[in-house]
């Protein structure tokens, strides 16, 4: 077993936000017992965190992009002074498949971050099963967009929940749905659609997003910006929300 260290500044900065988020995230965890960073809607971070032995620390596993069969595993705990130590179970994997080491604690701060902002509403369904208006027009499924349509989604999604004071995950009959809904800092809440299928919705009442989609567009509930190429709609929701 070995402990993973920072080898740059950047590594240090990750870090320092891991052990910052690290209490949080823990009790989170106490509550929602195991966080696939995948199943919330942050397909881009292949980390599972896990409570380990009652809130003494966050065991952990990350797949590797390149290698999905290759997962480092692990745990986190407070080895004292308030100092959080990432040991490693199989370290020999540290530098393959892309599971560098600055890598793996990036890929970590994010998860601890935003499981520290999770909160799952029992038995609440965000924007339940309706028309979806564009990916019918576009023919848009999971899967069939382009690199440029995922990256720009990812990027997005990224800087939402950097920016959210919380993530709240609807959630039906112990499976996550389509949606995830971000609370912004401002007191407004971006729900989107994980498959990127259709523009964001974004409400000052979190109960509208509560209403079947096609009641929230008819009733003008939510400020909704259509996916468009031709302008930059991700900087239009920030200048809304930010």
């Amino acid at each position: 077993m070995e402990r993973l260290t920072p080898k740059s500044a950047r590594g240090e900065m990750d870090f320092k936000i891991l052990e910052r988020d690290y209490p949080l995230a823990v009790q989170r965890l106490l509550t929602l017992g195991r966080v696939s960073l995948r199943e919330i809607g942050v397909d881009w971070n292949y980390s599972v965190l896990a409570a380990y032995r009652s809130g003494k620390g966050i065991e952990y596993c990350i797949a590797s992009d390149e290698d999905f069969n290759s997962q480092l595993h692990g745990r986190m705990r407070n080895v004292g002074y308030n100092h959080i130590g990432v040991e490693v179970f199989n370290p020999s994997l540290i530098g393959r498949n892309g599971l560098y080491n600055d890598c793996a604690i990036r890929t970590l701060s994010e998860a601890v971050n935003y499981v520290s902002k999770l909160e799952i509403l029992e038995g609440v369904e965000i924007l339940p099963s309706g028309l979806r208006e564009e990916r019918v027009e576009r023919g848009v499924g999971r899967g069939s967009h382009s690199d440029g349509d995922l990256s720009q989604y990812r990027a997005f999604a990224a800087e939402l929940l950097r920016r959210a004071e919380g993530i709240i995950v609807g959630r039906v009959g112990e499976a996550f749905g389509d949606y995830i809904v971000a609370r912004m800092k401002s007191g407004f809440f971006v729900a989107y659609n994980t498959n990127y299928g259709e523009a964001p919705y974004i409400v000052t009442d979190l109960s509208a997003l509560e209403q079947d989609k096609q009641t929230v567009i008819r009733k003008g509930d939510a400020i909704r910006f259509r996916r468009d190429r031709r302008g930059d709609w991700a900087k239009k929701i920030f200048d809304e929300v930010g």
